[in-house]
């Protein structure tokens, strides 16, 4: 899954990474770097606009709610979406028909269970070139009893990387730069085709390490977070490596 992101680039390197050309109402002034992006926040996202066609930096709010929902209080368990099923599911759908998106990142956590969820440990996830990454996203438009119109959003996840393996079974799509026109064209909606940008990431182009376990708790959101930290020694009683395997795709 993907529960837990970082964006730290300012709105210059994002609008040149990704080829904006317009922004949303208020998009530049909320924008700031940001260590401990969690499920309910604002995020920010990268759209085909509806209106015209460009390319756009929007704010949506990270937890999908499908317009059919009776409460907001959904989007709380659809953060993510699985690519197996995302197609199909009737909550993502018509999403992945008509509205897809990206979340950029400067990279994201992830939590292995040494034996204990007590003692699990926080690593960090980036991609080698420093480049941020494209995460595939579904944004949806729901709206609420008085008629206001809130825009939401989910990340698509997919089978773990080798280099991910001993942390967890799932990841974030990342997609490919050579990917993201198709991805954000409105008008594909061949399944096929999309399904085949989901493949995992290579794991000769991620890195990562442990972090400090201030990422826990999400009133915390500074630097220090990205911070690596040193492993405390394995008890013997606990079952596994708190060192991920470093072998390549």
């Amino acid at each position: 899954m993907c529960g837990r992101y970082a964006l730290t680039i300012n709105p210059a390197e994002l609008s040149q990474r990704f080829l904006l050309r317009k922004i949303s109402e208020g998009f530049a002034t909320t924008f700031k770097p940001r260590f401990n992006i969690c499920p309910g926040h604002p995020v920010t996202a990268v759209r085909t606009s509806c209106k015209d066609g460009l390319r756009e930096g929007v704010n949506l709010s990270w937890g999908l709610v499908p317009p059919w929902a009776t409460t907001f209080k959904v989007g709380y368990k659809m953060i993510n979406a699985r690519k197996e099923s995302a197609a199909d599911k009737p909550a993502f759908r018509a999403a992945f028909k008509h509205r897809r998106c990206i979340i950029p990142a400067t990279g994201f956590y992830e939590w292995k269970h040494p034996g204990s969820k007590k003692l699990k440990q926080p690593f960090f996830f980036s991609l080698k070139d420093n480049e941020p990454m494209a995460l595939a996203g579904l944004w949806e438009r729901w709206q609420d009893s008085a008629g206001i119109n809130r825009e939401t959003c989910a990340i698509l996840t997919t089978s773990a990387n080798k280099i991910m393996q001993d942390i967890h079974h799932r990841m974030p799509v990342i997609l490919e730069k050579e990917s993201l026109d198709l991805w954000l064209d409105p008008t594909m909606s061949d399944k096929v085709r999309l399904k085949s940008l989901f493949h995992p990431i290579s794991s000769e182009k991620i890195s990562y390490f442990p972090v400090s376990k201030l990422v826990n708790n999400p009133k915390n959101d500074g630097p220090e977070l990205l911070q690596e930290v040193r492993l405390e020694p394995q008890s013997t009683c606990l079952q596994g490596s708190l060192f991920p395997t470093l072998d390549g795709d």
